[in-house]
């Protein structure tokens, strides 16, 4: 994890006072999910929590740990049986999660895609991507952290974010809006 970056992203996106993170814990949801976490994630969980991103991405309430693992079946269920519907001769689906080199999701966006990881490698080097709602791969350039900062500065990782600036006040789109116990996240 690149620390510059993470702490210009909290100099950039106010993280909040107490973040929420749910009620179980870190060692809980990594035997759950049978993986660790990369280690920028779990840092910028502890320091965020769960929460909106720039009105857009909604991070699932890491320690929440029945909905997190529910929200990833979830996909993985509904992305199997979509391939199923839709599958192309000589198509290959991605994997996902709890397969070895599945997608494991962790938020979801306003326009009904999911963000997560590919598991691929050790977990700090696992590539970010955003599956739409089509079930489109859009790969995102660089690691968490970077590709938050970037998108907070005006800059869009992938076409599917929106782009903020130009009309958008800046410090009023790059904000973090962190879920509490009653959300649903």
């Amino acid at each position: 994890m690149n620390e510059s970056s993470f702490t210009e992203l909290t100099t950039v996106v106010a993280p909040p006072a107490t973040p929420y993170l749910g009620d179980g814990s870190w060692d809980g949801l990594v035997e759950e999910l049978g993986t660790a976490l990369p280690a920028e994630y779990v840092a910028l969980m502890k320091r965020y929590g769960g929460g909106s991103w720039l009105h857009f991405l909604y991070f699932y309430t890491p320690l929440r740990i029945n909905r997190f693992l529910n929200r990833a079946r979830n996909f993985a269920k509904g992305y199997v049986y979509q391939q199923e519907l839709v599958i192309d001769a000589g198509a290959t689906p991605m994997q996902v999660w709890p397969e070895p080199g599945g997608f494991l999701p962790f938020a979801n966006d306003a326009n009904a895609g999911t963000l997560g990881w590919v598991m691929t490698g050790p977990p700090d080097e696992w590539p970010l991507l955003l599956v739409s709602r089509e079930h489109w791969d859009f790969p995102l350039p660089g690691g968490l952290v970077d590709t938050l900062l970037d998108w907070a500065r005006g800059g869009r990782p992938v076409s599917e974010f929106p782009v903020l600036g130009g009309d958008d006040d800046l410090v009023q789109e790059a904000v973090f809006t962190p879920w509490d116990a009653g959300a649903a996240w």
